[in-house]
């Protein structure tokens, strides 16, 4: 799932997808992503994919081998599904902003759920240490409810699912609620997994012990 302002790269196998690139790339550059409802077709149509996706410009097109392509993209703006256009090739649609036209004034509620938002964040880091240290910074500088959302989605772990639900919410304190109930859930799992891990390694350890002695 795809977030504007959030640069991406990935692989592209299938044939109607690298049409799809090669088209993009022969004129504005701009392309839609948006994600499977089912992730295990290998042939999706436009039934089968979430009307509601961003626009992207392409920043880089690299040839991996003779079936894959990669290619780097920029988020760019929220974008739905309006019309769809019949294309062999490759799938073809109109698409119309969505939900980032009316101007929200940042409200005292939305500035207590953006701290409590970068709060709930500073402890998912401390679960996942892997993630590079100057994203915190970049949060913490973050003053605008739906770009510090955004920027906060596209960098946890959450499934599809539920970052597709943050994508299509529309009013920003909305948007912002439901990442944090999320990220809080997806806390309590990864502290759970962690304690399972502390304690079957104390147990490994002790066998180890009464073993040697």
């Amino acid at each position: 799932v795809m977030f504007p302002k959030m640069m991406l790269n990935f692989d592209v196998n299938r044939s109607r997808s690298k049409n799809a690139v090669e088209a993009a790339m022969s004129g504005d550059r701009l392309i839609f992503l948006t994600a499977q409802i089912d992730a295990g077709m290998n042939e999706p149509t436009v039934d089968d994919i979430y009307k509601v996706g961003v626009v992207c410009r392409i920043k880089q097109v690299v040839k991996e081998d003779a079936k894959a392509i990669r290619v780097v993209v920029e988020g760019l703006w929220r974008g739905a599904i309006i019309e769809t256009v019949p294309q062999e090739d490759y799938l073809y649609a109109a698409i119309e902003p969505f939900g980032e036209a009316r101007v929200h004034a940042v409200s005292t509620r939305d500035i207590a759920l953006m701290r409590s938002l970068k709060a709930t964040f500073e402890r998912y880091m401390e679960l996942t240490p892997k993630l590079p240290a100057d994203i915190l910074f970049k949060i913490g500088m973050a003053n605008e409810p739906g770009e510090l959302a955004d920027f906060v989605a596209s960098n946890v772990m959450l499934d599809a699912e539920v970052k597709q639900i943050i994508l299509e919410t529309v009013n920003l304190s909305d948007r912002l609620e439901v990442l944090i109930e999320a990220m809080q859930s997806e806390i309590f799992i990864m502290t759970v997994e962690q304690d399972i891990m502390d304690k079957a390694k104390a147990r490994i350890d002790q066998n180890q012990r009464d073993y040697y002695l």
